[in-house]
């Protein structure tokens, strides 16, 4: 595995990616950073969810409550965490006493979770082929949207927070208006062949294509900027640094690559990483990229000068 790369002049002053921490049996389904500091919560393959702290490469604290796997988690403002398990259930944790709400989210697998800028709105998505807004500690949906055959997979608010950007398999990248579920524009692209995952920053959009493409575009518009021959299969999740200079793409070909967000050219590639379960999230302050291995346990890479 490249453990190590200096990133092209691209970028100045150029940046250093190192492989520095694999822990080992800890098998993981998802992961999220929190909003500030270097901790991080993972869904775990045996149906707990565990924090931990990128700067140590410690576990802190282990939250039991799921009866399955959490596919999907979200660390919003506030300190909320949220996650969502194989059965459909959601939970609300108070990460200091581990104690949680749980309720019925969806009918089927929770596929994504994402809050909004302010943390005051979630947004949930299953494999049942709905989108669910909620307000933290408030099991009711204040908004339903039906994906009606497209098979939505991720969700989440643009910048302005006025609408939601999912990523379908039939529609391609689709907006709906945060306020009414109303759809506003299918963007369509890759091939038809669908979008696994989609990332926003700004006005603009990256999708995970399932032609192995990614995918950039301008939200405001409707209008592709490019493709980019990204992996050799299906691009599986995307994720944006919060500085916005850098991000990253999982696959199912086995690979993830850094990007750079100027050029759009490659900057880093990691092989040896895992073919189904690839989440990717970045530390609120970019310096740290979490990954999960070919053995589905988690891989840490520091990304700085």
């Amino acid at each position: 595995m490249l453990t190590s790369l200096i990133l092209a002049a691209a970028l100045a002053p150029p940046i250093r990616i190192s492989l520095y921490a694999h822990l080992t049996g800890q098998e993981v389904t998802s992961i999220a950073f929190s909003p500030s500091g270097t901790q991080f919560a993972c869904g775990m393959a045996d149906n707990t969810v565990k924090i931990f702290d990128a700067k140590t490469k410690q576990g802190v604290k282990v939250l039991k409550g799921h009866k399955f796997p959490a596919r999907a988690i979200a660390w919003g403002p506030g300190n909320r965490l949220v996650s969502g398990a194989e059965n459909g259930e959601l939970r609300l944790w108070d990460i200091k006493s581990g104690a949680s709400k749980a309720w019925s989210g969806h009918i089927r697998a929770v596929q994504w979770i994402a809050f909004n800028r302010a943390g005051n709105r979630i947004i949930t998505t299953g494999v049942d082929d709905v989108i669910k807004v909620w307000a933290p500690g408030n099991f009711k949906p204040l908004l339903t949207i039906l994906g009606k055959g497209i098979n939505v997979y991720g969700a989440r608010y643009d910048s302005s927070g006025s609408k939601i950007v999912a990523a379908t398999l039939g529609g391609g990248l689709v907006t709906y208006s945060a306020n009414t579920g109303a759809e506003l524009k299918r963007f369509g692209g890759h091939g038809g062949v669908g979008v696994n995952d989609i990332a926003t920053f700004g006005l603009r959009a990256i999708t995970a294509g399932r032609d192995g493409k990614v995918g950039i575009w301008d939200i405001s518009t409707g209008a592709r900027k490019t493709y980019l021959n990204a992996h050799k299969d299906w691009v599986l999740n995307v994720a944006i640094d919060p500085s916005g200079q850098l991000f990253a793409t999982s696959s199912s070909d086995g690979t993830i690559k850094v990007w750079d967000m100027k050029t759009l050219k490659p900057v880093a590639t990691f092989d040896k990483m895992n073919y189904v379960v690839s989440p990717l999230a970045w530390s609120a302050s970019g310096g740290v990229l979490a990954a999960v291995g070919q053995d589905n346990y988690l891989s840490l890479y520091t990304v700085g000068k």
